[in-house]
């Protein structure tokens, strides 16, 4: 048996399902975004039984999204957190308790899982970006803030300076002068930020399934910093030995079978922004005519 943590209604599962069940593989998806209330496991730490079926063991996992954050749940959720954070949050938290022993005893077990709990850890930006650098990744000048005085010198330093949130949540901007301004800048006080140098050059993007290169494209964005915002064309590449097996060791030292990376291609010069913990790519294969999606569905199906 493989199974799918996430939302049924999501587009990445959906599709997964259907490659898996094409392969003749037996598929069980658990909606992470909807338990506890809206559907019923029971995990005897052997076996685990969804809806009232039957026990299953599962040799493969792919973790598509946990629903761990309150702004992360379904409508139900959030109004109950509404109603009763106290007891909305106990919930959240005995859930994250449930699928995250349930995803530990599958990899002990010998199990495949994309990915497994502890890349949360190694993709909390911050900390990736130091541990890759320090294996010699190449990755852009960096400042995780939440000072103004240290905001304002680290904009001394370079001629343009891109800005996101630490967690994700919203796209990348480039810091304007406006951004500068001593009341724009007092609202660093509430949350810390990411500063970056801009690197110019070239979008790619770039995904490794199970240690090996599964596609990488050239993504056209016109003039937007984010491809999220502003993704158009995509065009597959195939990538210099050397930046293959950069993403290739990024994703290892990560612990990520499964991983989109961000690179910026400038001439000769690769730089890595961010290794993703659980990427889309749909849309990619959509418009590239790769095949990231068969390839992990081969990887889960083993």
């Amino acid at each position: 048996m493989i199974g799918i943590i996430g939302s049924p209604r999501e587009r990445q599962v959906r599709y997964m399902v259907h490659l898996l069940r094409g392969l003749r593989a037996e598929v069980t998806v658990i909606d992470s975004e909807s338990f506890p209330e809206g559907q019923e496991i029971s995990f005897d730490l052997d076996r685990i039984v969804v809806d009232g079926g039957p026990p299953r063991r599962f040799r493969s996992l792919y973790v598509r999204n946990l629903f761990s954050s309150p702004i992360a749940v379904s409508d139900h959720v959030t109004r109950k957190l509404d109603e009763d954070w106290h007891g909305a949050s106990v919930m959240l938290r005995e859930k994250m308790a449930l699928l995250r022993g349930f995803i530990n005893i599958v990899e002990r077990a010998g199990g495949r899982v994309a990915n497994p709990n502890e890349t949360v850890f190694t993709c909390d930006k911050p900390f990736q970006l130091q541990w890759l650098k320090a294996n010699g990744v190449p990755v852009p000048d960096t400042l995780v803030s939440n000072s103004p005085a240290a905001v304002v010198e680290f904009c001394r330093r370079h001629a343009r300076v891109i800005y996101k949130p630490v967690s994700g949540g919203a796209t990348t901007r480039e810091v304007e002068p406006e951004d500068l301004m001593p009341e724009r800048l007092a609202r660093l006080k509430s949350a810390p930020v990411i500063f970056q140098e801009y690197v110019p050059g070239d979008n790619v993007r770039v995904y490794v399934v199970g240690g090996q290169i599964a596609a990488a494209g050239l993504i056209r964005t016109g003039d937007d910093l984010d491809f999220r915002r502003a993704e158009g064309e995509v065009e597959l590449i195939r990538l210099p030995d050397k930046v293959a097996e950069m993403c290739v060791t990024s994703a290892r030292l990560c612990g990520l079978a499964f991983t989109g990376i961000d690179v910026k291609r400038d001439g000769d010069r690769w730089v890595l922004l961010e290794c993703n913990q659980s990427p889309l790519f749909v849309g990619f294969d959509r418009k590239s005519g790769a095949r990231v999606g068969p390839s992990l569905a081969r990887y889960l199906a083993g």
